[in-house]
């Protein structure tokens, strides 16, 4: 094989390091747009190779020494499989880039020899596909006993190249450092191999037809002129004139290209020859099967006619009489495209011409499938795959854009950092199919309000951002914000109901705010969470004083995941009294967060935003086992049932397996379903889906107990007391504080409490904080107290000691 500056081939060469091969301390560690720039440049450039080869040995050489010039490779070798009874697999040729292979070394690469299923060479030549080793099943791999010393960290790829349904080659790319196993990666090896593939079987073409009508010229001239960067219709055009007027064909000189839309099972035109307008207009659209392109589209197969046939929908007055040659256009067997060359009625076609047709079409199919690539490329570094706006690269570059501008003609720049009130709990509501359904439409709506200078991008999730260059005032954003938010007060549809989405828009102006693209865009999530904070629905403008609040909500969320592991997290329990005895009958779990450096968290400082995040499912996992067994515990005192309540989130309850977390905490820790009451929010009822419907059928079939917690504070409605079997309800502490201040709490909480007893349910008043209040309560038939006043959340020792001292037949747990 030819050698480049760094290439080494069968030749001799003299080199050091007799020992082996030299570690590489490269780390190969790019972010996501640059790995999206590496992987375009590589297919481009190997599609590019295949133009300019003129041998497979040399195509294969060259694409062997690319991926060792962008790669941190250390070495490759490319094997060759013997076709015989006992099948093997050879290296036929070595490079290395970075490390310097001694000529002992290079010859015993060079003789290593595969079985199908041995290492990596031998499971790619069995499966077809991509193998990535690395470790244990790198050290296994034969490479490894002719290379010496093979690193536990390195990575090796094989990547198969096939032609005519066969392994071809085989290309082993070996590192020392590890390469992450990437689909974008992935798909480039494939698109490589796949290229490689195609340049071989074109080159046994050109072998087998090079006596024969079929001239290569054409070919390679097709080639030539694909280089030419031209739009692809166009390109296409040219393309089939040559075919048409540079071949010796029995041919009429008329032709046409189709590129199927297999979606819409339809043949579109796009370029022909000759042909007149009224064929022209009718073949513009073809349907599948409706004459024989539509057929070959759908077989897949090339039909040859000589005249037009009965299997024709489309007649015009005058046809003249003609026979086709129609082959589809495939890509990895999937049919592309279609190629329809018009010859005389009744021509007598041959193998020359069979060759030539087949020759084409593959040729077509490279330079089709190569631009498609390339779109499809293009498409993902600078798209968002679902909303198809611009990403937040792309976003990115055009706000400095925007700023290089205003800078110049000292005006200002607009940033709208748009987040969707409670997504998270629209997408576990709903799932996530729907859910998509609906950022497309936040999309679309957002576009729509657009200037042509603005550009609305999707930063990912359920975060957007509005970028309005060129403005004279700053407070033209509050204007546009306002619009925004008014175009969201039309209802979405969702599975056939309509639903209400609201939005929080944090605003930050350049230069007012900052200066560069990184901050402004940090300024902008914070003036987002902020208007998220005050409740949605709202805009804020950026102020210095969120940076502060952004740093710590960052430390706190980062913070949740280890707290966990770390056993940073406790619970506190606030007992439950009997009105009438003024006993200890149960106990409400309360999370509490002891935060290595920001202290002693209470629950409303982070339990929304674990909700947010999903943390919420693991951490009320363990409240749950947490409580359950310290339950137990207390019950062993003097064996009276201790009702244990625990505080379920909207976030638990609409997950399936939150089933699952509840059984399981029964299981490990005995306790008595009875004794386990789930204390749900109105906010859950408000949202309620089949999930959360089936985890509360399943509650109560258990034996589980339910309250309402914070009735009359939210958007209550009795028909869910009646809808859903509760055996509690709360009364919240900001109706008990005016019980004994104001007649209108006072008739307020004996009307709920009421309500309550007439559908048999027991009533907890909750913030009992004086005498007063008790007494209120008990007047107004509460059944149980909670509060301040009898007693303050403790931890589980504390309150054992209670416990004991307010039961006469206690006794401390022999266990403990």
């Amino acid at each position: 094989m030819p050698t480049s500056s760094h290439s080494v081939s069968n030749s001799h060469v003299t080199l050091s390091h007799e020992e082996g091969i030299a570690n590489s301390d490269l780390d190969f560690s790019p972010d996501e747009a640059e790995l999206d720039r590496l992987c375009l440049r590589t297919i481009l450039h190997i599609h590019r190779l295949t133009t300019i080869s003129s041998t497979v040995e040399d195509l294969l050489q060259q694409t062997l020494d690319h991926f060792l010039k962008v790669l941190p490779l250390s070495f490759g070798i490319i094997h060759q499989p013997q076709f015989n009874a006992g099948t093997k697999i050879i290296s036929t040729g070595v490079t290395a880039v970075r490390d310097t292979l001694s000529t002992e070394m290079i010859q015993s690469l060079q003789e290593i020899s595969y079985t199908p299923g041995q290492g990596g060479a031998g499971r790619a030549f069995l499966s077809g596909g991509i193998i990535w080793l690395s470790g244990a099943a790198l050290k296994a791999d034969p490479l490894a006993e002719a290379a010496k010393r093979i690193p536990a960290n390195g990575t090796m790829i094989t990547f198969p190249v096939i032609a005519d349904n066969r392994i071809s080659y085989l290309i082993s790319l070996h590192s020392h450092t590890e390469i992450p196993h990437t689909p974008l990666l992935e798909e480039v090896f494939l698109a490589c191999g796949s290229a490689l593939g195609r340049f071989v079987v074109h080159r046994k073409l050109e072998n087998t037809v090079r006596h024969t009508l079929i001239d290569k010229e054409i070919i390679t001239e097709i080639n030539r002129l694909a280089m030419k960067g031209l739009p692809l219709d166009g390109l296409l055009q040219r393309i089939l004139v040559i075919i048409l007027t540079s071949h010796g064909l029995g041919m009429e000189r008329k032709g046409a290209i189709f590129l199927v839309n297999r979606e819409k099972k339809k043949l579109q035109m796009v370029a022909q020859h000759a042909l007149s307008p009224v064929l022209i207009r009718s073949c513009n659209q073809l349907d599948f099967m409706r004459c024989l392109c539509g057929r070959v589209a759908a077989e897949g197969r090339t039909i040859y006619s000589t005249h037009v046939n009965e299997l024709h929908d489309i007649h015009y007055e005058g046809m003249p009489p003609h026979g086709h040659y129609i082959s589809p256009i495939k890509i990895h067997g999937e049919t592309i495209g279609v190629l329809n060359l018009y010859v005389a009625e009744n021509h007598q076609r041959s193998t020359a011409e069979e060759h030539f047709v087949t020759a084409v079409t593959e040729t077509l199919a490279g330079i089709i499938h190569r631009y498609q690539t390339d779109d499809q490329l293009k498409t993902h570094t600078t798209l968002d795959n679902l909303t198809f706006l611009p990403n937040r690269l792309v976003a990115e570059d055009r706000l400095q854009q925007a700023i290089s501008l205003a800078e110049r003609k000292q005006s200002h720049v607009g940033l709208l950092y748009i987040g969707i009130d409670n997504f998270t709990k629209i997408n576990d509501s709903v799932g996530h199919q729907q859910g998509d359904l609906i950022l497309k439409e936040v999309a679309s709506r957002l576009d729509l309000l657009k200037r042509d200078s603005d550009t609305v991008a999707r930063f990912g999730g359920d975060e957007f951002i509005v970028i309005l260059p060129s403005l004279e005032t700053p407070t033209h954003t509050g204007a546009v914000a306002k619009k925004i938010a008014a175009a969201f007060s039309a209802p979405f549809v969702v599975e056939g109901e309509e639903a209400y989405l609201s939005l929080s828009i944090g605003i930050t102006i350049y230069p007012g705010d900052d200066f560069k693209v990184e901050d402004l865009m940090h300024n902008g999530h914070s003036a987002m969470r902020r208007a998220k904070e005050d409740g949605g629905a709202c805009h804020r403008y950026y102020t210095q004083e969120m940076n502060s609040q952004a740093a710590n909500r960052l430390k706190v969320e980062s913070g949740m995941r280890k707290g966990l592991k770390r056993n940073e997290f406790y619970l506190l329990y606030q007992p439950l009294i009997s009105s009438e005895s003024e006993q200890v009958i149960g106990v409400e779990a309360l999370v509490r967060w002891r935060h290595p450096t920001l202290g002693e968290m209470r629950p409303d400082q982070f339990i929304s935003l674990a909700e947010e995040n999903g943390e919420i499912v693991p951490i009320g996992r363990w409240i749950l086992q947490q409580a359950c067994s310290d339950g137990v515990r207390w019950q062993r005192l003097n064996g009276e049932k201790i009702t244990v309540a625990v505080n379920v989130s909207a976030r638990q309850l609409h997950t399936a397996t939150f089933i699952d977390d509840v059984t399981q905490a029964i299981k490990l820790s005995g306790i008595s379903p009875s004794c386990l009451e789930i204390e749900i929010t109105e906010g859950v009822l408000m949202k309620s889906t089949s999930v959360v419907q089936e985890n509360i059928r399943q509650l109560t079939a258990m034996g589980i107990k339910l309250s309402i917690d914070d009735f009359g504070t939210g958007y209550s409605s009795i028909s869910y007391l009646r809808q859903i079997p509760f055996s509690t309800l709360k009364v919240d502490k900001s109706f008990v504080d005016g019980i004994t201040l104001n007649e209108e709490d006072a008739m307020l909480v004996h009307s709920i409490i009421t309500l309550a007893k007439n559908m048999r349910l027991s009533v907890i008043g909750e913030g009992v904080e004086t005498r007063e209040q008790a007494d209120r309560l008990k007047t107004f038939g509460c059944n149980t107290f909670q509060g301040y006043y009898f007693s303050r959340p403790i931890p589980a020792s504390e309150l054992e000691q209670l416990l004991l001292n307010s039961m006469p037949n206690a006794r401390p747990d022999d266990d403990q």
